[in-house]
């Protein structure tokens, strides 16, 4: 039979959604995380499977990568979307690029042409004007 957690853990994990939401720069461990809201690691794990279809290290990288999006639709460099994402040291861009890549099947330089290019086109369509007198 399968268990199913309390109401109050199953806040208790959104709880901790919301501090991995808030924290997507930091590297949080999920027993450190069980601890902030009073869940042991397995009950954390178990509850993000339940609400979320992920377990949490899955649910931060997507986090992650959507935040990602979100800066690059807004001009950022890749550098900084790397560092304000958790990546560190000399490696963070290309860590970034390659996991950004393995996540939307594309690199991020490319994600961000497409989508900005999309989002113009969408914004400003193009009227064909016949001006001929004829």
């Amino acid at each position: 039979m399968k268990r199913t957690l309390s109401d109050n853990d199953l806040l208790r994990v959104q709880d901790a959604a919301a501090i991995i939401e808030a924290n997507l720069q930091q590297h949080l461990k999920i027993p450190e995380l069980g601890e902030k809201v009073y869940l042991n690691s397995f009950k954390l794990k178990t509850g993000f499977k339940q609400v979320y279809g992920v377990g949490p290290y899955t649910y931060l990288q997507h986090m992650r990568m959507e935040f990602a999006k979100q800066m690059l639709r807004e001009g950022a460099t890749l550098r900084h979307i790397a560092v304000s994402i958790g990546f560190r040291g000399a490696q963070a861009e290309s860590n970034f690029i390659k996991a950004f890549k393995k996540y939307e099947k594309i690199p991020p330089g490319l994600w961000r042409q497409v989508h900005v290019q999309q989002k113009a086109v969408s914004l400003y369509p193009v009227y064909k004007v016949d001006i001929s007198n004829n």
